[in-house]
């Protein structure tokens, strides 16, 4: 399938709270075409976990969780999120809960089910903060365009998983200071979250050297212990 142009530059993280997982309609490597790095959480506390230390990061309350006042839902999404709040609306929900939504907080509407065209729309259209338009960041011959979704090392590109990418954004954006390895955690999965950390720098650093011939430890340095950064 062809997707059109990016309506929303930058990288936006989006958490989407939502009991139904047909709430969202699109994959991982769509959403992130649009600029968009996607979250999905089912209960409330780890939703809003996923926000409190990042003040750049989106929460949708979709309309189809369990809760007996949903008003209620968005004022803690209200009070947590730095960024935008959207209420996440399904069809067959009554016009009047917009109305109460907005009077939560919320700073706009999107329709469910949450695609990459109608969420980028509503980040768009939000009267609240938009999606920060992001530079390429270059740390000596790499560069992380998160605009492009696209890492280059030495001009040459070098293709990454979602989670690999989010990692190497991390790394830039510190440069040059360290980042822990709970803090890389965060994008990782699994049941060992840092275990997950440690291989895919050990599958960055084999493609940078297969691809760009540079050596395994030039660009990605291990604070043994405690974390990596960028090399200079």
């Amino acid at each position: 399938m062809t997707l059109p142009a990016p309506t929303v530059t930058g990288s936006a993280r989006v958490v989407v709270l939502a009991s139904d997982p047909t709430s969202v309609r699109g994959t991982v490597g769509e959403f992130r075409h649009f600029g968009v790095s996607l979250v999905i959480r089912d209960d409330i506390l780890s939703a809003l976990n996923e926000v409190v230390h990042d003040p750049t990061a989106v929460i949708v309350v979709t309309s189809d969780l369990p809760c007996p006042d949903i008003t209620h839902v968005l004022g803690l999404a209200v009070a947590t999120c730095k960024s935008t709040v959207l209420f996440g609306l399904h069809p067959e929900t009554p016009a009047s809960a917009v109305s109460l939504a907005i009077s939560a907080g919320a700073h706009g509407v999107v329709e469910l089910p949450i695609t990459p065209e109608r969420l980028t729309r509503a980040l768009r259209t939000a009267p609240h903060q938009g999606v920060a338009v992001s530079k390429p960041v270059a740390v000596g011959d790499l560069v992380v365009d998160i605009d492009r979704y696209e890492i280059r090392l030495r001009g040459t590109v070098i293709h990454t998983s979602p989670r690999e990418f989010d990692v190497l954004v991390a790394l830039a954006t510190a440069h040059p200071r360290m980042v822990t390895l709970d803090e890389l955690a965060q994008h990782a999965g699994g049941s060992d979250p840092q275990a997950s950390v440690r291989v895919m720098v050990a599958r960055l650093r084999t493609r940078f050297s297969e691809l760009a011939g540079v050596g395994r430890d030039a660009v990605i340095e291990t604070l043994r212990g405690v974390g990596y950064r960028l090399a200079a």
